[in-house]
């Protein structure tokens, strides 16, 4: 028997806090010589999401831009498969995803001690939503809380 993925589920949409590293200053955060600070902006579903379910998770951030340059799934990232990464409704891994096609990209790709996992994400500007679409694919059937962060740049 084969479990297929049914109806997108919307989670609701979250403003969690970026996280600066004071220390930790770059030259440019765009080509136009924008200065930023590194920045970690954490999400999470908050609840478990249900086995073999696309699911939407979307966050704002509070900095005026964010540039992601790296998605660091917590906990077990072999439970899940990354369907979509989109900065508003532009989708940043359209050719990874053309490449797995329906079946997504596995989490471990994204695991947080995975190495040479880097994206080039478009900036996400002031009130642009950051939305994952992920199924949880592990062994639980009552399914997993989902938590990642996004490690970036954010406009001083």
């Amino acid at each position: 028997m084969t479990s297929t993925i049914t109806d997108t589920i919307n989670f609701p949409r979250q403003r969690p806090p970026l996280i600066f590293f004071d220390e930790i200053f770059l030259d440019e955060l765009t080509e136009s010589g924008d200065r930023g600070i590194r920045a970690l902006l954490p999400i999470s579903s908050g609840i478990s999401v249900p086995p073999r379910h696309k699911s939407r998770i979307s966050v704002s951030h509070p900095a005026a831009a964010f540039c992601p340059e790296r998605l660091a799934l917590g906990g077990d990232a072999q439970n899940w498969i990354i369907n979509d990464i989109l900065i508003g409704e532009r989708s940043q891994i359209s050719v990874l995803s053309a490449i797995a096609g329906d079946a997504g990209i596995p989490g471990e790709v994204f695991a947080s001690r995975a190495s040479d996992c880097m994206i080039k994400f478009e900036t996400a500007q002031t009130s642009m939503l950051i939305t994952l679409i992920v199924t949880y694919v592990g062994d639980d059937p009552l399914g997993a809380p989902f938590t990642c962060v996004l490690l970036g740049i954010a406009a001083t």
